[in-house]
């Protein structure tokens, strides 16, 4: 061959391979998945600077817009990070925050940003509204872990929340043989029984199957048993089923 030939064929190699470099990268971006945007709320520059250094470092999948008030927002996020540094604040004002975030961004879950490592607190966010509450004492990788599951729908609640209840459930079945409070508690027979599956953790329709109901039916008898405790959603109706409990035999052993 000669050189003319061998500088052709040389070139049209070069070529090809450039395609190919051009149409992978193309691939590549293509097939990235979508990116998640988050809102990180918090008048003080410091935390707010290192939370969002640590989101964006951590991750590739997450936008990150953090301001010092909603006013400044310019995305629309798909998850809301709140910084609340008053540890002492009440449920009357979590309540009116969460109740002013959800006029501005809807539905959009809120998770709140907390110093005060205290399940009384944590229980204080969980009834008001919020679908999550982190504590500053946790690692990075659980927090981006929390974020997570509250973006795929879930409910973080603080490890120290669930040590309590259980150790109060404890205190209360040795305080009193078992008793209906289910019922004591304005239930009906069938609500109870759609109760004792939600608190194994069992999706509408695993329940459904298991009481030989419509998946309707089951959810039907969640919003009523929402209602009666004034609870926001499925996770609270169990908590604050337990909490109201708890209170009754507390109330009872003073």
């Amino acid at each position: 061959m000669s050189n003319e030939g061998v500088q052709s064929f040389q070139k049209q190699k070069s070529i090809r391979l450039q395609d190919y470099i051009e149409a992978n990268d193309s691939y590549k971006i293509s097939s990235r998945a979508p990116q998640n945007r988050i809102l990180l709320i918090s008048d003080a520059s410091m935390r707010r600077e290192c939370l969002t250094h640590l989101l964006r470092e951590r991750t590739s999948d997450l936008l990150v817009e953090s301001v010092e008030s909603v006013a400044e927002a310019t995305q629309c996020p798909d998850i809301v990070l709140v910084d609340l540094k008053s540890a002492n604040m009440e449920e009357d004002a979590l309540e009116s925050r969460a109740t002013s975030l959800k006029q501005h961004f809807g539905d959009l879950p809120l998770v709140a940003v907390t110093d005060r490592d205290d399940y009384r607190f944590a229980a204080k966010v969980m009834r008001n509204g919020w679908r999550g509450c982190i504590t500053t004492s946790l690692g990075a990788d659980v927090v981006l872990a929390a974020i997570r599951l509250v973006m795929a729908g879930g409910t973080f609640i603080p490890r120290g929340l669930i040590d309590h209840y259980v150790d109060m459930r404890a205190e209360v079945q040795r305080a009193e043989p078992p008793a209906d409070d289910s019922i004591r508690l304005g239930f009906t027979p069938r609500e109870a029984d759609v109760l004792t599956h939600l608190r194994q953790g069992k999706p509408n329709k695993l329940i459904a199957y298991a009481l030989n109901i419509s998946e309707s039916t089951v959810k039907v008898h969640i919003r009523n048993m929402m209602r009666k405790l004034h609870a926001t959603n499925r996770t609270q109706v169990a908590f604050l089923k337990e909490e109201t409990a708890t209170l009754r035999i507390g109330r009872a052993m003073r």
